[in-house]
């Protein structure tokens, strides 16, 4: 997974992945830009992010 702050957004994108795509759906606020290919998760879920990093944390992940 790859994570990159962009504005006041975190743009995450990863290999499709059901599990993954299921994890991310938790996210209080988050959206798919289906044009980009990348879930768009607001910085104030920051801290819902990081708890889905840390609860699965067989992620790798990769900070932009």
């Amino acid at each position: 997974m790859n994570i990159e702050l962009k504005g006041d957004n975190f743009e995450l994108s990863f290999k499709y992945k059901p599990s993954i795509v299921d994890r991310v759906r938790q996210i209080p606020g988050r959206r798919f830009d289906g044009a980009k290919k990348v879930w768009i998760v607001p910085a104030r879920s920051r801290v819902d992010l990081e708890r889905m990093i840390i609860k699965y944390g067989n992620l790798r992940i990769s900070i932009g």
